[in-house]
């Protein structure tokens, strides 16, 4: 059998729940995780079948157990290379030697039962509800995302992570913390209430920490910014790792880097910016990527620019500085920056040049 994986991750994930499957069934929690996590995308499904399909397949190899297992049955072979040296860790780190115990058909079984009970949670509306994951130490994970790539992934204790283009976030869950390092780009954040665990996000030296709530998160080009658009939400400007950073509803014991965000409103963190400075915040922009969306009202050229240019692979090009002063309001498909392109041209606000073919030259207008 053979099949293109469209995303490594995915198909990690999906034996992460194989692997969950085949040890027993699944509690509500887990359930619920799971018909969160098929409800993502069709290809979470499609991997989970395959992997059914694969360890459905094990069944009654070497049977008998007539191989050998021990390391040193075989002479060296220098010149042979390992087929399963670079297995997932997911599956197990290698492949099943003979004296483990092998896989039964019934997973397979398990498998189309788990599906169809995680069907019946998303249609009964079940399957959004939050739910708290039994108390253990899980592995840590690193979520990307290429250039123009947007995914989405749900976590063990049932939040919801939404990568925008070009980002990477580490995730690591304990016992007593859910952290988050978004090490680039921008992600929007669904967190699962659990206030005796906090869910927080770090990037560039600040961090966020939220209990049941909605936030995005976005690396700038000085800092970071934080909009809130559920709930509240506790920045700290100097996220030092030895810290422990003070629960969300403790509002009078707030430290001079510390502040606390409602709906509706956000802040720009930085190491130089000092004090945070909250304000309200512009939802639609904020949240326009989640649709493939750029929001501007009365933007600077050179930002627009900057956004399309986070989307596609070829770029645009301010020839001269001068163009940055031009503004401009609208909302604009993220993957069609020649519309932009073509309405400048119609306004008279710039001249294109497209003689180059990885980039895409804006000159000042020539009257």
């Amino acid at each position: 059998m053979t099949k293109a994986i469209p995303n490594r991750q995915i198909a990690e994930e999906a034996a992460d729940w194989a692997i969950r499957i085949d040890a027993g069934p699944l509690d509500p929690a887990q359930r619920q995780a799971l018909a969160r996590w098929l409800k993502a995308s069709p290809a979470h499904v499609d991997e989970l079948l395959y992997c059914a399909a694969i360890l459905g397949s094990l069944e009654g190899v070497d049977r008998e157990r007539k191989l050998a297992t021990e390391d040193d049955a075989l002479p060296p072979e220098p010149e042979v290379i390992p087929l399963f040296a670079a297995a997932p860790a997911a599956m197990g780190g290698g492949p099943c030697r003979p004296g483990q115990r092998a896989l039964p058909k019934r997973w397979a079984i398990a498998a189309s039962v788990a599906l169809l009970a995680a069907a019946a949670l998303a249609l009964a509306g079940l399957g959004t509800s939050p739910a708290e994951e039994p108390a253990q130490t899980l592995a840590t994970r690193l979520y990307t995302t290429d250039l123009g790539e947007q995914r989405s992934v749900t976590l063990a204790d049932g939040s919801v992570v939404f990568l925008n283009t070009d980002s990477r976030v580490r995730v690591r869950l304990t016992d007593s913390e859910r952290r988050l390092d978004l090490l680039q780009g921008e992600a929007l954040f669904e967190v699962a209430h659990e206030p005796d665990r906090p869910f927080r996000v770090y990037a560039a030296g600040s961090v966020a920490q939220a209990v049941g709530t909605k936030f995005n998160v976005r690396h700038t080009g000085s800092g970071v910014r934080v909009v809130v658009f559920e709930g509240k939400v506790l920045v700290d400007n100097r996220a030092v790792p030895a810290r422990r950073a003070a629960p969300a509803a403790a509002v009078q014991a707030l430290a001079p880097d510390q502040a606390l965000l409602l709906a509706g409103q956000q802040v720009d963190l930085s190491a130089a910016s000092g004090a945070p400075r909250v304000a309200e915040a512009d939802i639609v922009a904020a949240a326009s990527w989640r649709m493939r969306q750029l929001s501007f009202d009365d933007a600077g050229l050179d930002e627009i620019v900057a956004e399309f240019n986070r989307y596609n692979r070829i770029p645009i090009v301010l020839a001269d500085p001068s163009l940055s002063a031009a503004r401009f309001s609208g909302v604009f498909d993220a993957n069609d920056p020649k519309s932009f392109v073509a309405f400048l041209e119609l306004s008279t606000s710039a001249e294109v040049d497209r003689t180059q073919p990885d980039r895409i030259v804006l000159r000042p207008h020539r009257p």
